[in-house]
């Protein structure tokens, strides 16, 4: 029973550290959460956060339908390589990033004015979500798949985990105090970390694929 729980746990942990460097590397979803913050207060970053939700929730279900779907074992080793290669895209962009943190987004008024559905379409459609989706999050579901539903339950909850504490720590510091500034330079540190966090997932992802050639 011990071994299983810290099974889990594990499956917990690498939903949460995969996930978190989508949400803490500066990004669409994180541009347009601070507009929306900025703009229209507390409540409206929340429901934005609440929308975000719904689509990963959305998401994670069609693409366990897809793992569920693929039982060739052939067509998830390149899938492998593939997400390694994108985790290290990742965790170097991430590196790059830390030099221009965070310029302020144009509070414009924007064409949606429905914060959930800002978020919802925003996590749906954003071109990394997509990436992200498709390459590591497939992957990583079609090997949770074999340990059992409640460890892809748990990585999905890691998931959801890293978004609601980043995305609610960020309109806590903007609500707070009516600005994006005191998270800076948190931010600069956690991106630097979430990069090397990706970089070595990377290298995880690498050599479980070449072991399964």
């Amino acid at each position: 029973m011990e071994i299983e729980y810290k099974a889990l746990v594990a499956s917990f942990s690498k939903g949460f550290l995969l996930s978190v460097p989508i949400f803490i590397i500066p990004g669409p979803h994180m541009m347009m959460l601070i507009n929306e913050t900025i703009r229209k207060g507390r409540k409206s970053g929340i429901e934005f956060i609440m929308g975000a939700i719904g689509a990963i929730i959305l998401m994670g279900f069609i693409v366990m339908l897809g793992a569920h779907t693929i039982n060739s074992k052939h067509f998830m080793v390149p899938l492998g390589f593939i997400s390694s290669v994108f985790l290290l895209l990742m965790g170097l962009q991430g590196f790059k990033k830390t030099e221009h943190l965070l310029h302020l987004p144009d509070t414009k008024r924007s064409l949606i004015e429905n914060a959930v559905w800002k978020g919802f379409s925003i996590s749906i459609f954003n071109p990394y979500s997509l990436a992200w989706t498709s390459t590591i999050g497939l992957k990583t579901l079609w090997d949770l798949k074999h340990l059992g539903h409640g460890h892809v339950a748990f990585f999905g909850l890691g998931f959801l985990s890293a978004l609601v504490s980043i995305f609610g720590t960020i309109v806590y510091f903007i609500t707070k105090e009516n600005s994006i500034s005191s998270f800076h330079g948190k931010q600069k540190v956690l991106v630097t970390c979430s990069s090397w966090i990706l970089i070595i997932f990377s290298i995880i992802f690498f050599v479980e694929s070449f072991r399964s050639l």
